[in-house]
């Protein structure tokens, strides 16, 4: 009878158990202390840092003013007055930079993506602060800059979010030349670019929230493509935002996934250890836009969590120890590198003053490990399996017949350059003109991110997802519930 009842007990606490594993649990991922030894040839913001096909890290443009983002009294807003045309390879096994022929034309917060042997650098500004319009790509074999002048207007952005994929280069979202935000897509096919000598592009669906200044990565199959926070002039750039999506690439569409735990700005969204973690970027300090002459050194703050997107949350597992933003990261063998940025607010140059840190976070292994209350059970533990997949290229996805459902869709996707009548190119993008995209309509004063610094966002009701309180309240209850019913299965025993 005492066996029966101790069997019927373990096979109670079994199915305890059971649920308790299916809680949702925080990933366990540290880093180690940021080591700040390593400069650059000079201080930088706002760069594009990419690792190219030889295993060395490609920095270009920035704002190399060491006044970094000036205060403009009249405008209300940053601005950076001197912007760099430098180009660098840094080599992560010697720590090491080389200098390499400078861009055509200097630029910062642009996109950089490296494929087909090539860098392909998009959208950004000058020191004038106006858009760049133009592409340039370097060509690794030869060392040397090709530029592409053939890039119609409707594309010309800045802070745009870049990516390659399938053999092709995705550029997503932006800033119009006067700040109104984009949620458009767009594709490049390097090879027939090259050969063409004109630019082969291909319009996809948009985003589901306008942003720019935004993260994005694409995860290793290049299955999806992540892309959250960033800051929009739907609300006067006054917040961050805390939203998130992802592209599915081969299906060609969006779908909205949970938000930030933390709203932020800025690329900040990489892979380490095949998972997607947000790390860094910036945030507000005060409510600007409650404020009628809000102080400059409240405008923005380094954004310290790092988070983890792991079963279809996010959760905060780290923290970073550096008071720095409008840097720019990157992974390398599992090691993030972090170049330059802006430091704090000095009120003597009502400026962000550039640095010149390439500061390396170290992931630390951490060993899976049961809760005590589970320890010396009669049950098995899987940890997260791994999910490293080999890239395959699928070239059939890049013929004139590639359409919105995919390879061999019926749809055919728009091609080329758009030099239609601009109207019709921007009404499925635009609520409202096409004044947005030229220069014709004046800057107003709410226009905070002429240096970045503003921010805008969708308030997490609004995404149709729970808020932050909510969203701790939900996870302090499912913590609850598993120590709980941990508890009651040790006691069955």
């Amino acid at each position: 009878m005492m066996i029966g009842n101790l069997a019927h007990r373990k096979f109670f606490a079994t199915i305890v158990l059971l649920a308790v594993s299916s809680s949702h649990a925080v990933p366990d991922m540290r880093f180690g202390d940021a080591n700040t030894e390593i400069k650059l040839p000079k201080p930088l913001s706002d760069v594009s840092a990419t690792v190219g096909p030889d295993d060395l890290i490609y920095i270009a443009g920035g704002c190399d003013s060491p006044f970094g983002n000036q205060y403009d009294e009249d405008r209300q807003a940053f601005r950076c007055e001197s912007v760099s045309d430098a180009f660098y390879a840094f080599d992560p096994e010697t720590k090491e930079f080389e200098v390499l022929p400078p861009m055509p034309g200097p630029r910062y917060r642009h996109a950089a993506v490296a494929i087909n042997n090539q860098l392909w650098l998009v959208g950004g500004r000058d020191a004038n602060d106006q858009v760049v319009g133009s592409v340039v790509v370097f060509d690794f074999e030869d060392m040397r800059w090709r530029l592409f002048n053939d890039l119609h207007w409707t594309y010309s952005v800045s802070d745009v979010g870049g990516f390659a994929a399938r053999g092709r280069a995705y550029f997503v979202g932006g800033f119009s030349p006067n700040y109104r935000t984009v949620k458009r897509v767009f594709s490049i096919d390097p090879v027939a670019s090259w050969d063409l000598g004109e630019l082969d592009i291909i319009r996809h669906p948009n985003m589901n929230h306008r942003r720019g200044d935004l993260g994005i990565i694409v995860d290793e199959e290049e299955k999806y493509a992540y892309v959250s926070g960033g800051s929009s002039h739907t609300n006067q750039f006054c917040s961050p935002l805390d939203s998130a999506e992802r592209f599915d690439i081969e299906n060609d569409v969006w779908e909205e996934v949970a938000p930030l735990q933390q709203a932020r700005t800025g690329k900040s969204v990489l892979e380490i250890d095949h998972q997607v973690v947000a790390i860094g970027g910036a945030q507000e300090m005060g409510k600007l836009c409650d404020k009628t002459n809000p102080d400059p050194s409240q405008f923005q703050t380094p954004v310290y969590s790092i988070e983890v997107y792991d079963n279809g949350r996010w959760d905060v597992v780290d923290r970073l120890t550096e008071y720095r933003f409008r840097s720019t990261s990157v992974v390398f063998n599992e090691t993030i590198y972090s170049f330059g940025g802006q430091s704090v607010y000095f009120s003597v140059c009502m400026c962000h003053p550039t640095v010149d840190d390439v500061v390396i976070y170290e992931l630390i292994p951490q060993e899976p490990t049961l809760p005590d209350y589970v320890v010396n059970m009669d049950t098995d533990y899987n940890p997260r399996p791994s999910t490293t997949v080999e890239s395959q290229i699928d070239t059939s996805y890049n013929s004139v017949g590639a359409g919105v459902g995919g390879p061999g869709s019926d749809v055919i996707m728009e091609r080329g350059n758009f030099n239609d009548d601009p109207a019709n190119a921007e009404k499925d993008n635009y609520e409202e003109t096409e004044s947005e995209f030229g220069a014709k309509e004046p800057e107003t004063a709410t226009d905070s991110a002429l240096s970045g610094g503003g921010f805008g966002g969708y308030h997490r009701e609004s995404n149709g997802v729970g808020s932050a309180s909510s969203s701790a309240v939900v996870q302090s209850l499912e913590s609850f519930i598993a120590v709980t019913m941990g508890a009651i299965a040790v006691l069955m025993l």
